[in-house]
């Protein structure tokens, strides 16, 4: 999904490859979410550049993943507003419909779900 900002106005456009969808206007409501949340929700990735750096420094003593599953259901958001471009990934599959972890519960794993939930619940966008 490309969400953008245009003379105060927000807009998402379903990118695939199967067919063209039509851009539709939207709430500012993502935005909104990830600025307020950012720190949180980068988190994730700098935790898995920690892990890997720690190790190449000990290769005799390794530390694993923490738990998750298997098959990711990983999706791309991309955020623009005028010359700032972001883009994240959003992981699924960490928590069930109440909320409660399926596997350990990293404060950026709890983000990246409530970010979804409320992409999800966006009018007109999703469900079609």
């Amino acid at each position: 999904y490309l969400y953008w900002q245009h003379r105060g106005h927000t807009f998402v456009k379903q990118m695939d490859c199967c067919r063209n969808h039509r851009a539709v206007p939207t709430t500012s409501e993502a935005f909104d979410f990830y600025f307020q949340h950012r720190q949180v929700l980068e988190q994730g990735p700098q935790f898995y550049r920690d892990l890997q750096r720690y190790n190449r420094e000990h290769p005799d003593k390794p530390r694993f993943l923490p738990s998750g599953p298997i098959h990711d259901d990983v999706r791309y958001v991309r955020l623009a507003t005028g010359a700032h471009e972001l883009e994240a990934r959003v992981w699924a599959g960490e928590y069930d419909p109440q909320g409660k972890p399926l596997f350990l519960d990293y404060p950026w794993r709890r983000k990246q779900w409530e970010w979804t939930n409320r992409l999800e619940q966006l009018p007109v966008v999703f469900g079609h």
